[in-house]
């Protein structure tokens, strides 16, 4: 049976990300259903996913993993990468999920911003869910 959640980011003001109240099984249905739908089309959460440069966006979890890609990077601000790790490591990170690990792949070589779709955010935005909460709402005060 569904209840009821506030879903929440735990770092963020509400007013600049919006709760929202959703209808789910469980705590961790009601976060992956927010990460979904609201979440991947949030124009900065986009920005961040076809930001291809290396620092502070999604493409830097393939780029740099190891201690010593890190540590280079803090060195130099450079990154000496080869494709074929690069692209071994996006399709471990999606998994189940190799019709989008490729279309990513093939982002990273072409720039073509049309080939990550919106079920390719929304698998991007449900695959890191820290920082989000849901309450239930029946558990919480009301006044």
């Amino acid at each position: 049976m569904n209840k009821q959640y506030l879903v929440v980011w735990e770092d963020q003001p509400a007013t600049e990300v919006p709760p929202a109240v959703v209808s789910a099984v469980d705590a961790n249905q009601a976060t992956d259903k927010y990460l979904r739908l609201v979440y991947s089309k949030d124009e900065v959460f986009r920005e961040s996913v076809l930001d291809r440069s290396i620092n502070m966006s999604f493409a830097e979890r393939f780029f740099i993993v190891t201690d010593e890609e890190r540590q280079k990077f803090d060195r130099t601000g450079a990154v000496d990468y080869d494709l074929d790790v690069v692209e071994a490591r996006v399709r471990v990170y999606f998994g189940a999920r190799p019709d989008i690990a490729e279309k990513y792949v093939q982002y990273i070589r072409t720039g073509k911003q049309d080939l990550i779709d919106d079920e390719a955010f929304e698998v991007i935005a449900s695959s890191d869910p820290e920082g989000v909460a849901a309450l239930a709402l029946d558990e919480l005060q009301h006044l």
